[in-house]
Parts: structure tokens; C-alpha cells; sequence
């Protein structure tokens, strides 16, 4: 199933109900887990929609009769510091959650992390 990038706050609201249920927080870490979610994906919209902008460019790029490369270098700079920013808001996401958990929650929550993502 694919998700639009309109569709991220609900799903968000679900992965935090879900997470925080699963390391059985209380009310106090739910809502603080909420709004630092909340936040991080309003942040995080900005990096979508440049994502969107930059990948319009690169096909008018592509379209043009004669290849320029400074702008395709352009545009690859542009969407690397795109991807950092965002990498970096996610990390910052992630750290203040940690910090909203107890040892034993950050725990459980990894277990429930790996559970989902094996690689």
C-alpha cells in the first residue's frame, strides 16, 4: 500500500498510540511522545515538498535539448542537503523520544523496532 505524504500526521498518530501502547506508557509520556511526533512531522512536510520540487526540476532538466550539468549538480546538492536536514530532524525526533522513555521502555521499544524492520 502506498501512503501520500498527506497522509503522514495520521499515520504518525497511529505508530505513537501504537509504540507507546506496546511499551505501556503513561498518560504524561503519550502526550509528550505525541507532540514531539506532531512537530517533528510538520517539520518534516517542508522536506517532502522540496523532495517533490527538486524531482520536478530534474525531469525539466531532463527535457531540455541540451544537458546542463551544473544544474544537475545543482540539484543533486540541493537534494543531499534536503536529505541531511531531514535525516538530521528525524534524529532529533528520535533522541527526544529516548529521552521521554524509561531504560526499560527504550528496550522493549527496540525489541518492538526489530521485530518490524529486519533486515
Amino acid at each position: 500500500m502506498h501512503f501520500s505524504a498527506a497522509d503522514a500526521p495520521l499515520r504518525a498518530e497511529w505508530m505513537v498510540d501504537r509504540l507507546m501502547s506496546d511499551v505501556k506508557a503513561n498518560d504524561d509520556q503519550k502526550s509528550k511522545a505525541r507532540a514531539i511526533v506532531d512537530a517533528a512531522t510538520g517539520d518534516l512536510q517542508q522536506v517532502t515538498k522540496q523532495h517533490a520540487e527538486n524531482h520536478q526540476a530534474l525531469l525539466a532538466i531532463l527535457k531540455e535539448p541540451t544537458l546542463d550539468r551544473g544544474k544537475l549538480e545543482s540539484l543533486r546538492a540541493s537534494s543531499i542537503h534536503n536529505l541531511d536536514e531531514g535525516s538530521k530532524r528525524v534524529s532529533t525526533a528520535i533522541g527526544d523520544l529516548a529521552e521521554v522513555l524509561t531504560p526499560a521502555q527504550r528496550s522493549q521499544l527496540a525489541d518492538t523496532i526489530e521485530k518490524w524492520h529486519r533486515f
